[in-house]
């Protein structure tokens, strides 16, 4: 099989859980490398930590959480990955490891907190990228993107160790805005080389939502909840039965799209599109 064969079989959702199920196994499945792993997380933190630390006086001790954002998104997937330490080399795997409904809060905010602050700093120094490469040289500038970066790969695999549910979204969602507001509303925004104006703002609300949709889209749902992850279709098992006529008319009935899970409700159809 060619390499652009391989590349084209990954817009198949089965074929990318598959690959996420290995890479989550060599990361979290062996004690010595989860225990790196968390490690380097821990240091991680202590250095995200110095980055604030000499503003954060100036921050009510409240909204210190809020603050240190890059230390809370490195802080809360260690505290997630911890919890896997009991069943590390179990027989059935660590991508089939138990989870129950406060794990799954806990998995769907850190999951947040890294997509949206590993890709914050690409909006935030690319916007005054000279501000940052004159003051602190590339090495600094490169290092804080790629490190960044980073968090984004890590959440990618934590659905395969992860669930979450409606209220988990929920919660995300209000707490990653209430973030934006303490940051640009209340003005206590991370350590900037320039005022953030009213487009960092924007962009990082949009940044929010996107990361809380990805995090919708990425998990499986806990045990209990109605809406579960399914493969790819075509259109023609997401068009109403009553509607034959339209889709064999259209042609498209061979055409691969995202998933379209449709659960009736008061009559109509509810659509849930998934794309990890």
């Amino acid at each position: 099989m060619s390499r652009l064969a391989r590349i084209v079989q990954l817009r198949d959702y089965r074929v990318r859980r598959r690959v996420r199920d290995v890479i989550a196994e060599e990361l979290f499945g062996d004690s010595w490398s989860l225990s790196v792993l968390l490690g380097i997380n821990v240091i991680g933190v202590l250095v995200s930590v110095e980055y604030y630390v000499e503003t954060m006086p100036d921050v009510p001790t409240l909204l210190w959480v809020f603050y240190a954002d890059s230390a809370v998104a490195i802080a809360l997937v260690t505290v997630a990955l911890a919890t896997l330490l009991p069943t590390v080399e179990s027989a059935s795997g660590v991508t089939d490891s138990p989870v129950n409904r406060p794990l799954a809060y806990l998995h769907t905010v850190a999951f947040v907190w890294l997509v949206k602050y590993g890709l914050w700093p690409l909006a935030a120094l690319n916007l005054r990228p000279a501000a940052y490469i004159s003051a602190a040289g590339k090495l600094w500038y490169w290092g804080v993107l790629s490190s960044h970066l980073l968090f984004v790969g890590l959440a990618l695999v934590l659905p395969s160790v992860g669930r979450t549910t409606r209220g988990a979204l929920a919660v995300a969602l209000s707490l990653v805005l209430v973030n934006d507001v303490v940051s640009y509303g209340l003005g206590y925004h991370p350590p900037l080389g320039y005022e953030p104006g009213l487009v960092l703002p924007g962009i990082t609300v949009g940044l929010s939502l996107l990361s809380v949709g990805v995090a919708s889209r990425s998990f499986r749902r806990l045990s209990g909840e109605t809406w579960s992850r399914v493969d790819w279709p075509t259109i023609a098992d997401w068009i109403p039965a009553e509607k034959e006529w339209l889709h064999r008319a259209s042609g498209l009935l061979s055409r691969p799209i995202p998933r379209l899970n449709t659960h009736q409700f008061s009559g109509r159809y509810r659509l849930h599109i998934h794309i990890w």
